[in-house]
């Protein structure tokens, strides 16, 4: 039950996370830029969004 009440609480966070990840995406930042500064795994980013289209304006 506490770990449900985690998530419920950390999913706004998330959305805004994921968010600011595609703003950055649309500006031209490369993925792999992203992760560094996340300290993550480039295929992380891509999970969490759709990479596909979003440098197309």
């Amino acid at each position: 039950m506490a770990q449900k009440k985690k998530n419920v609480q950390l999913e706004p966070l998330e959305a805004i996370k994921r968010l600011m990840i595609l703003q950055l995406l649309a500006q031209g930042v490369k993925t792999e830029s992203i992760a560094e500064m996340l300290q993550i795994d480039t295929s992380t980013i891509r999970h969490m969004v759709s990479v596909r289209g979003v440098n197309s304006k």
